[in-house]
C-alpha cells in the first residue's frame, strides 16, 4: 500500500514537472480525441472556442481525477492503523492530500511556462475529499461500521 501511494505521488510530480509545452501537448491530444469522437458520434464540428473550453475542462478534470485517486489511496493507507477510527483516518488523509495539492502547485511555479493557482489547489482538494468520501462509504458498506 505504501508503494502504490508513493508511486502515485511520483506520478503527480512527473505531471507537474512537464513544461508548459509538454503539458499542452498532453492535454491537446486528449482534446483532439474527444473532438474527433464527438464529430463521429454526434456530427459536431468544433470551433476555437469549443476547443479552448474543452482543453480547460480536460485539464481541470485531470487535476480532480489524479487527486481523487490520491485521496482514495491515502484513506486506504491510513486505515492500516487499527487503533484509529474511520473519521481520524479520513482527517489524516485529507490533511496529507491538501499538503500534496499545495506542494504540487508550488512545484509547478518553478517549472518553465507553468504557474501556481489557488483554483487548482481547490480542485485538487475536492478530488482528495471525494476519493476519501468514496473510500469511507465503500468501507462502511462492505466492511461495516467501526469505531468512529
Amino acid at each position: 500500500m505504501y508503494l502504490s501511494t508513493i508511486y502515485h505521488y511520483s506520478t503527480i510530480y512527473r505531471f507537474s514537472a512537464a513544461t508548459a509545452a509538454e503539458s499542452t501537448a498532453q492535454s491537446d491530444s486528449v482534446v483532439l480525441r474527444l473532438v474527433n469522437a464527438a464529430t463521429v458520434l454526434f456530427g459536431i464540428s468544433a470551433d476555437r472556442t469549443i476547443l479552448w473550453d474543452a482543453e480547460f475542462i480536460v485539464r481541470k478534470l485531470a487535476h480532480f481525477t489524479i487527486f481523487f485517486i490520491l485521496g482514495f489511496l491515502l484513506t486506504m493507507l491510513s486505515q492500516t492503523d487499527k487503533r484509529s477510527g474511520l473519521c481520524k483516518c479520513a482527517a489524516r488523509a485529507l490533511l496529507c492530500g491538501l499538503f500534496g495539492a499545495a506542494f504540487d502547485e508550488w512545484h509547478q511555479y518553478f517549472v518553465p511556462g507553468r504557474s501556481a493557482e489557488v483554483r487548482d489547489i481547490c480542485i485538487d482538494f475536492l478530488g482528495v475529499l471525494t476519493g476519501c468520501t468514496v473510500f469511507c462509504a465503500m468501507r462502511r458498506i462492505f466492511v461495516g461500521y467501526d469505531n468512529v
